[in-house]
């Protein structure tokens, strides 16, 4: 019983590192591709609001 709880706590921390993860994008690089990152980024969050 212990292993299964401990292996539950597990997965759940890793499933929630994960999602944090994927919620947050850093964009570096030169400012001439500026424009088009945000105009991507704007058309991405259009297409998926939530």
């Amino acid at each position: 019983m212990k292993n299964k709880l401990l292996l539950l706590v597990a997965i759940l921390t890793l499933t929630t590192i994960t999602v944090n993860a994927k919620s947050k994008v850093t964009c570096a690089g030169s400012t001439t591709v500026l424009p088009i990152a945000q105009a991507t980024a704007e058309a991405f969050m259009d297409a998926h609001p939530d």
